[in-house]
């Protein structure tokens, strides 16, 4: 729902010019929640000859070529948990947790935490909330890149999309995150990508990556 095609295609043109590759996968349920989708892949591929996964949402890409060789720094202990910061919009808003937009962890950690859901039915948690929330408890490492920078949106989108001028990240009154936002210049997230402003920002810093290396 409101996902544009030329996001995909330019969300594989950058992973293929860094030369990362991906699996894009499309589910056959209809009106199915990300949290849902995520669980239902995690639970579908355990026994796959996985090591590590590697989550990307259609309109985040890394900004350097070097990602790669960062991430797999950070989770190759398998003890650890990388992603990119956010807050939940609803419910608990003061919990600091690894984003779905960017989630990377191994699979020897996901198993050992006893493989928690990432849906987004629990009462304290949104989407990918969880699996931090479990780390945290027993005592796992959580590694956050952090926004440093987004775009604010408009009134008029506001009204369009029921989003915010941009969110906290926590209590935070300089950490700031939403539509188009970069983390750490390691993450680029379109975000709101029912808003034309998000596909438009999305495309063009692809568009930005792939002049930039040519």
């Amino acid at each position: 729902q409101n996902r544009s095609l030329e996001v995909l295609e330019y969300n594989k043109k950058v992973f293929n010019y860094f030369n990362i590759p991906v699996n894009y996968v499309k589910f056959p349920f209809p009106n199915i929640s990300h949290g849902w989708a995520l669980d239902y892949f995690l639970q579908t591929t355990l026994n796959l000859p996985i090591d590590y996964y590697v989550f990307f949402e259609q309109d985040s890409i890394p900004l350097k070529k070097e990602f790669i060789d960062i991430l797999y720094d950070k989770i190759k202990d398998k003890q650890t948990i990388f992603g990119s910061s956010q807050t939940a919009h609803h419910k608990d808003k003061n919990h600091i947790y690894c984003a779905p937009n960017f989630l990377c962890f191994s699979k020897e950690l996901y198993i050992n935490l006893g493989k928690p859901t990432l849906n987004d039915y629990l009462p304290d948690s949104d989407t990918a909330q969880n699996l931090t929330r479990e780390a945290e408890k027993q005592g796992y490492n959580i590694c956050l890149i952090y926004p440093k920078h987004c775009e604010l949106t408009t009134k008029e989108e506001q009204l369009e999309s029921n989003n915010p001028e941009y969110w906290t990240l926590g209590n935070s009154n300089e950490l700031k995150f939403g539509l188009s936002t970069n983390y750490g210049d390691l993450i680029f997230h379109g975000f709101m990508g029912n808003l034309k402003r998000s596909q438009d920002n999305f495309i063009n810093k692809c568009k930005e990556i792939l002049k930039e290396n040519n």
